[in-house]
Parts: structure tokens; sequence; C-alpha cells
């Protein structure tokens, strides 16, 4: 649990970052959406888009950058989330520590795929070890076996969805 208290601590620190410019794309927006209700109550349809992109641009303001931000916090939120979700959903199960440090490998966006051997390397373990602690894992739910097989047999994270 202390790494997704560390996730979401580096989660907030990335929205303070970002929160300048989420408060300007939120007070660019409601500018725009007034300018576009105002027209529409003199007769004249404006695209909120379009009204936003001039005041930006009036304003100095770079749009993209907005929406870049924004994008970025959302990215960093969905993989705090996903993460604490999955720790929440597994945290009665009794996991070893390489099982844990492994887990949070995948959590975090393991590069490639996870084979028992790069499992044996990473947690500096024997291969017959790894391959028990990843039996295990598949056994509880917790991995699956990717679709190829033998030598090449990958695991990857299993959805949390029931």
């Amino acid at each position: 649990m202390s790494e997704v208290s560390r996730a979401q601590g580096r989660l907030f620190g990335r929205l303070a970052d970002v929160g300048v410019a989420q408060r300007g794309h939120a007070s660019l927006s409601a500018l725009a959406e007034d300018v576009v209700k105002t027209s529409a109550i003199e007769g004249e349809q404006l695209d909120v888009e379009s009204v936003r992109s001039s005041i930006a641009r009036k304003l100095g303001v770079d749009i993209g950058t907005l929406h870049r931000a924004v994008d970025q916090a959302q990215l960093a939120l969905d993989a705090v989330l996903f993460k604490s979700r999955f720790w929440q959903r597994w945290a009665t199960a009794s996991l070893n520590e390489r099982q844990v440090r492994l887990l949070n490998r995948l959590l975090e966006g393991f590069e490639g795929k996870l084979t028992s051997s790069k499992w044996a390397t990473i947690a500096k373990c024997s291969p017959d070890t790894a391959l028990r602690d990843i039996n295990d894992l598949v056994s509880r739910g917790v991995l699956r076996k990717s679709d190829a097989g033998g030598r090449s047999t990958g695991y990857e994270l299993r959805d949390l969805t029931p």
C-alpha cells in the first residue's frame, strides 16, 4: 500500500505542475461558453471550439499546451487509479516480496514480454523459483499466459473486471 501512496503523491505533484494550465483551460472554456450562449441569445450560432481558439489567440495562450497538460494529467491519474484498484483487489492475497516487486513493475509499464527467465533475472532468483511465483499468480488469477507457448511463454496482468 505504501507504493500506492507514493504513486498518488507523484500524481498530485504532477497535477500541481499542470494546475495552472488546467485553471487557465477551465477559465478559457467558461469564457468561450459564455460568448457562445450570449451570441445564441442574439440569434447568432458560434462554434465553441472556434470561439475558444480565438480567445486563446487574443490572450496569447497556447491552447495546444493546455490540452496536452490536461491529457497528461488524465493519463497519470488513470495509471494511479488502475494501480490502486489492482492493489485493493489483491490486498488480502499473501504475496511474497518478489511477486509484489514484479507486479509493481508490470503495473508501471513493463517493457516487452514478461517471461519466467526475465522474472528470474529481475527478482534475482532461480528459474524454478520464478516459475513457481508465476504459476502461483496464474492460479490465483492475477496473471494470465499470453498466446505464445513453450519457451517463449509470456505473462501479463489479468483484467480487473470480474
